[in-house]
């Protein structure tokens, strides 16, 4: 499986970081992983605030990418936002945003880098993380993608809060999100070949969830759907419509 390191660094910070830059590439370099380097622009919202904000294009690339290699996320300086919908006034003015770290929760590394002259400890950690495989199948809540599925999905990394989980939402096979919508898994009727990843655990080809929810708005960096019904969704937020009862408004 291909390995991939992402950094992402503040467009104002360029000079500042360039050595700490160069050093990730350096150790890619050497140890033969991808390597991405974004910068991060700034934006008023309707508040006055500056919001870090990465471009949609970065956003809907990243998150399938994770599915199909073992990515790496390094940040410098403040955790940047990912946005949620494609129109970018949108996303500010109504605060249609999260931080890339929750964004990219449970299916990639993250790391945030110290100052040039820190250390190259996360190197290590990555190598380490891609050694294990933390998921333990396609009924694993940290298989489900939480800018999608409506519902609390922090600190998953710990059994006893997955069971949690598990009482407020369902049981992998049958979920319930906050809205009402309701996820299930019908491994006889999986569409496709391909086996999508989850920090290291291979799952089903074409594994994906039936979603049936009556007049809700599903919204990602790519686009916005008004969906009225049933749609498959799967673990990489790719959505698969399932006749009329779904209109790509943007």
């Amino acid at each position: 499986m291909p390995t991939d390191v992402h950094i992402f660094f503040h467009k104002e910070k360029k000079i500042a970081t360039s050595e700490i830059r160069s050093r990730v590439l350096q150790i890619c370099n050497a140890r033969g992983w991808n390597c991405n380097v974004w910068s991060v622009s700034s934006y008023k919202n309707r508040h006055g605030r500056s919001i870090p904000l990465i471009g949609k294009d970065v956003a809907g690339s990243l998150y399938p990418r994770a599915h199909r290699a073992r990515v790496a996320v390094l940040v410098i300086g403040t955790d940047p936002k990912v946005p949620l919908a494609p129109d970018h006034d949108f996303v500010l003015d109504h605060e249609r945003y999260k931080p890339l770290r929750r964004f990219v929760e449970y299916k990639t590394f993250w790391a945030r880098l110290p100052d040039p002259h820190g250390n190259d400890s996360w190197a290590g950690e990555f190598a380490g993380w891609c050694q294990r495989v933390e998921c333990e199948g396609d009924h694993d809540p940290r298989c489900l993608p939480f800018h999608v599925f409506d519902g609390h999905g922090k600190g998953l990394s710990e059994d006893t809060l997955r069971v949690d989980f598990d009482g407020s939402y369902g049981h992998g096979g049958r979920r319930i999100d906050e809205r009402g919508s309701i996820w299930s898994l019908n491994p006889l009727d999986f569409h496709g070949t391909e086996s999508l990843s989850v920090a290291g655990q291979i799952l089903r080809p074409g594994c994906h969830w039936d979603v049936v929810g009556k007049r809700w708005l599903l919204s990602t960096s790519g686009g916005q759907w008004r969906i009225d019904g049933h749609v498959n969704i799967y673990p990489d937020a790719h959505l698969r419509p399932r006749g009329s009862n779904v209109r790509r408004i943007k």
